[in-house]
């Protein structure tokens, strides 16, 4: 609780500083970062807030214009700060079904504005965040439809729905606090 406190005032005093708890299970990280948030935000706090800092858990190429060639790389470990932020719904046909994906549309330091969702790891959604349980349950129905074959080991499926999941959507992250393998490598400037 103490290093907590000591986390949000040093936070408030230099807020363009890259502060990091760093702790060795998962499950203390979310814990840490849910505290951090409520003590610096409220507990009424939206899932994401103008202003707050947050980490890409894995590297994507994401399209910033109709180019598909012409992309952006967010790598995993970034820190970015969100400027503006607003609800979308994304739409996805993945064989004979269609997802609906709630998300937020964020612009992350002045880039052009991304599809976000929230990961616990790179490759598990947190289910409570906007939109986690509908992109995990696509991306899932993705990879089922990409492995697809009939039974003499025809393709049936295509890999283009993971693609395209994998490309319009940045998987983001809290970056409060991160476990000490996910920090290898971060440049910071206050650490507890």
């Amino acid at each position: 609780r103490a290093l907590i406190e000591a986390y949000v005032g040093n936070y408030i005093a230099r807020p363009d500083g890259l502060h990091r708890m760093l702790l060795f299970r998962r499950k203390e990280v979310v814990s840490a970062n849910n505290s951090i948030r409520k003590a610096l935000f409220g507990p009424d706090a939206d899932v994401i807030e103008e202003d707050e800092q947050l980490m890409i858990m894995a590297t994507t190429d994401t399209p910033y214009c109709d180019d598909p060639m012409d992309s952006t790389r967010y790598y995993s470990g970034q820190t970015f700060r969100v400027h503006s932020k607003e609800r979308q719904t994304y739409s996805i046909r993945i064989g004979e079904e269609t997802f609906e994906i709630p998300h937020y549309r964020v612009s992350l330091d002045g880039q052009t504005p991304v599809n976000i969702v929230f990961g616990i790891t790179e490759n598990q959604m947190d289910q409570e965040k906007l939109g986690g349980a509908e992109f995990q349950a696509a991306i899932s129905a993705a990879a089922a439809y990409g492995r697809a074959e009939d039974d003499f080991g025809n393709k049936l499926g295509s890999w283009e729905p993971f693609k395209q999941l994998q490309g319009d959507f940045v998987r983001v992250a809290y970056t409060y606090a991160s476990s000490v393998h996910r920090a290898q490598g971060s440049s910071l400037d206050y650490v507890y």
